[in-house]
C-alpha cells in the first residue's frame, strides 16, 4: 500500500511541475525561451507551437516550431512606427553626407557641429521608436522595416505596412538543471507577413537642411582596396593610394564593418559624392582577404 501511495505522489509531483520531469522540450519551454531573446517593448509574442522533434543525444533535442510576432498595438502602432522609422534613417544618411561635405570639403566647422547635433537628435528618435535591446529583436523588427522598404518602392506614397510575421523555426535545445535552452540560435524562416491594405503615407518635416539634401550629387563607385580605418575618417585605398573616404561613426561605416575589418582587402559598391569623395551609401560589400 506504502510503494503504491509513493507512486502515486511521485506521478503526481511530475505533474504538478512538468518541467523537472519531462524528458523532451515542449511549446511552453520553447516560448519561454523566445519571450527571452525576442524581448523588446514593441513587439508580442503568441501562438507558439513545437511542431515536430527529435532526441540526438542525451538531453539534447531537435525542435521545429511555429510562432507570430506582432507589433503592439497591432496595425495603428506599425502605421505610426514604420514610415517614422524609415524617414529618420533617410535623415541621417542625408546628415552623414551633409557633416562630411561641410568638415572634409568645406572646411566649415559651425555647419558640421550643427549637422553632428541634428544627426544625435535623429538617432535618439530611433532609439525611443525601436527600443529592442536583443539582437534577435531589433533583426526581427528590422526584417519588417525591410518588407516596408520594398512596398514603398512601387508607390512612394501608398503602401501596404506590416504589423505581423509568422515564422517557422528549427533548433536544439538542451536540457540543463533550470529546464530546456536552446543550444545555440534557432534558425528561423518568415512563413508569412501580415500587412494592412494599401493606404496614403504620413510626411515628415526634413530634419536636414534643404541645401545640404539638394547639393548632393551622387555617381556609382565600386571601390576594391585596403581597408584603413582612422579615428574620424575611414577609406578603402587602392593600389595608387587613393579611394573613397567615409566618416567612421557613420550609417554606411556600420555596414563596411559588419563585413571588413580594418586592414583587410574589401571591395565596396555603393554610391560617393564626387565633391568631397566620400561614400553616400552602400549596396555591397565583400572581403576579399
Amino acid at each position: 500500500m506504502k510503494i503504491f501511495s509513493m507512486r502515486c505522489l511521485i506521478i503526481a509531483l511530475c505533474v504538478a511541475g512538468l518541467t523537472a520531469c519531462s524528458s523532451k522540450p515542449g511549446s511552453s519551454d520553447i516560448q519561454k525561451e523566445l519571450a527571452a531573446a525576442l524581448d523588446c517593448p514593441i513587439l508580442e509574442l503568441s501562438d507558439v507551437k513545437k511542431v515536430d522533434g527529435a532526441e540526438v543525444a542525451d538531453k539534447l533535442y531537435d525542435v521545429a516550431f511555429t510562432y507570430k510576432l506582432s507589433i503592439k498595438g497591432g496595425a495603428q502602432a506599425a502605421t505610426n512606427l514604420f514610415p517614422e522609422w524609415r524617414f529618420l534613417l533617410e535623415q541621417r544618411n542625408l546628415a552623414d553626407i551633409a557633416y562630411s561635405h561641410a568638415r572634409v570639403a568645406q572646411r566649415d566647422e559651425k555647419k558640421a557641429n550643427e549637422l553632428d547635433e541634428i544627426k544625435k537628435g535623429i538617432i535618439a528618435r530611433i532609439g525611443v521608436l525601436m527600443p529592442c535591446q536583443t539582437l534577435l529583436g531589433e533583426n526581427r523588427a528590422a526584417i519588417m522595416l525591410a518588407d516596408f522598404y520594398d512596398s514603398v518602392k512601387s508607390n512612394p506614397d501608398k503602401a501596404a505596412i506590416p504589423f505581423a510575421e509568422k515564422v517557422h523555426g528549427i533548433g536544439r535545445m538542451g536540457k540543463a538543471e533550470s529546464g530546456w535552452h536552446f543550444v545555440g540560435v534557432p534558425n528561423l524562416t518568415l512563413q508569412e507577413m501580415v500587412k494592412t491594405e494599401p493606404a496614403a503615407l504620413p510626411r515628415f518635416k526634413p530634419l536636414v537642411p534643404e541645401e545640404a539634401k539638394s547639393s548632393t550629387s551622387e555617381q556609382a563607385i565600386t571601390a576594391r582596396g585596403k581597408l584603413i580605418s582612422g579615428r574620424q575618417d575611414s577609406i578603402i585605398e587602392g593600389d595608387n593610394g587613393e579611394g573613397p573616404g567615409f566618416m567612421t561613426q557613420s550609417a554606411v561605416a556600420k555596414e563596411i564593418f559588419a563585413v571588413c575589418g580594418d586592414g583587410d582587402i574589401c571591395e565596396v559598391q555603393g554610391k560617393v559624392d564626387p565633391r568631397d569623395g566620400f561614400l553616400t551609401s552602400v549596396s555591397s560589400v565583400k572581403k576579399i582577404k
